[in-house]
């Protein structure tokens, strides 16, 4: 009779952590097989129940794991019984060997998996959608599993092709674009660099394999459009009145992205009137002025009664598991099963504002399909027909590739972020507007008038 269990080490490693084992006895004789899981303290682990406490914020992930890791040691063993004799050692020897699998799959879906533990959402839901498509791959080429081996420049180029094939998940009638395509291999290629590091692969096939982007064109409003768009009479307190305000605040703040934006709280208007909060998407800190119709947005939302915790637009629910993480390091903290439910509803509520503002489009006769992304261009749109100059409006757009100019001519300061946005919103100086009157006026009355004022 063999039997399986659960222990903690009763003292910790080099890096001061308790690590988890599997106990294996058989006729009072043991081994023990280490798992992925470690604790920082005894404390969070239950003896008698052979599990990591709730008072660990990621227990119900390592509990899984956990649960995983033994079913696959008892597994083991049933597989050996029907061979013949097995023995403590035997399984460990047995499993030790598994541990190295040279499934690619399996070490595809580890990695989505640590990702999850890690508590980046939105980067594993894109993992979950490789893992899927790479499957799906395997089951319909017959292949059944991806190994190492298989992974050579012949498999990319059958691979692309079939990819170039597959139906698009939101719309059947449309075939992936080449760009979803693209972002495939940029995920496959991260996944062989790591495999290649760790000598799972010897020859890694994206040294000679390449895959080319296509460039997109991106609607943005102009500013007759953004016109169109503010000259709507709607209901005060209604789904479009909030998400034409939620549109146009984005706008007037650089083009704030919509995750950011529904999780934006009064705590992060500061008294000066400017605009601090971290980007979830790459944890940069932003620190912008608030120009003139950004605050006009805001005083339709502040009353005597409103709390610096408070959410500014209410989309956001206030009694869910996240809504007590106040900054983004706090939702960092957060389980990544209370996070999958938080991007669940930031999702859910970013498709309502879409939904709502292609209704605004249509009422203002904007032929473009609007969304909160639209935004983002159409700032860029209106700080260029403004004259500034590209290096500023990369800086206030905080786009990734403004790194490269930073190391040549280090970081923007805020003052000349602050200038550059007040000036894609100040209304014309008087230079322009006389240029607007002067382009008005009729070639003959122009021409009288330039006489004039020569004297003649």
């Amino acid at each position: 009779m063999v039997t399986f269990n659960l222990e903690l080490n009763s003292k910790p490693n080099r890096l001061g952590k308790y690590v988890v084992f599997i106990r294996i006895t058989q006729d009072r004789k043991s081994k023990r097989i280490k798992t992925s899981v470690a604790l920082d303290s005894r404390a969070e682990w239950n003896p008698k129940k052979q599990e990591v406490r709730s008072t660990n914020l990621y227990h119900a992930v390592l509990n899984d794991t956990l649960r995983m890791e033994l079913a696959k040691a008892e597994q083991t063993y049933r597989e050996m019984k029907e061979s013949g004799a097995v023995s403590p050692y035997s399984i460990k020897e047995k499993i030790k060997g598994l541990e190295k699998s040279d499934s690619f799959l399996e070490f595809a879906r580890q990695h989505a998996q640590s990702i999850y533990v890690a508590g980046r959402i939105p980067y594993w839901k894109r993992w979950v959608g490789f893992c899927n498509k790479l499957e799906a791959y395997a089951k319909d080429s017959g292949m059944g599993d991806i190994t190492f081996a298989d992974l050579d420049l012949d498999f990319l180029k059958r691979y692309e092709t079939y990819l170039r094939t597959r139906r698009n998940e939101r719309n059947n009638e449309r075939k992936l674009s080449p760009n979803t395509i693209y972002t495939q291999f940029k995920l496959f290629r991260t996944l062989t660099h790591e495999a290649e590091k760790m000598g799972r692969i010897k020859q890694n096939p994206f040294n000679v394999f390449s895959l080319s982007q296509e460039k997109t064109v991106r609607d943005k409003l102009t500013k007759e459009e953004i016109d169109k768009l503010l000259e709507l009479k709607l209901v005060e307190g209604s789904v479009k009145w909030h998400s034409r305000n939620a549109f146009m605040f984005s706008y007037y703040c650089a083009g704030i992205r919509v995750g950011d934006l529904l999780h934006l709280r009064w705590l992060n208007i500061a008294p000066d009137g400017r605009l601090n909060y971290q980007m979830g998407k790459n944890h940069k800190p932003r620190d912008l002025v608030l120009v003139e119709q950004a605050l006009d947005i805001l005083r339709l939302y502040h009353t005597d009664s409103t709390l610096v915790t408070d959410y500014i637009f209410p989309f956001m629910p206030k009694d869910k598991p996240w809504s007590h993480a106040l900054q983004l390091e706090d939702r960092d903290a957060l389980p990544p099963e209370i996070k999958l439910k938080m991007d669940a509803c930031v999702t859910s509520k970013t498709a309502l504002i879409n939904k709502t503002l292609k209704q605004l489009a249509a009422d203002a006769g904007i032929t473009i399909k609007l969304s909160m992304h639209i935004s983002r261009h159409s700032f860029a749109k209106a700080a260029k027909m403004k004259g500034i100059d590209n290096l500023s409006v990369k800086e206030l757009l905080a786009q990734s590739s403004v790194a490269v100019t930073e190391r040549y001519m280090g970081d923007f300061d805020t003052d000349q972020n602050d200038a550059a946005l007040r000036k894609v919103f100040d209304a014309d100086s008087a230079e322009e507007a006389l240029l607007k009157q002067l382009r008005a006026l009729p070639a003959g009355e122009l021409e009288s008038l330039l006489k004039k004022l020569k004297g003649e």
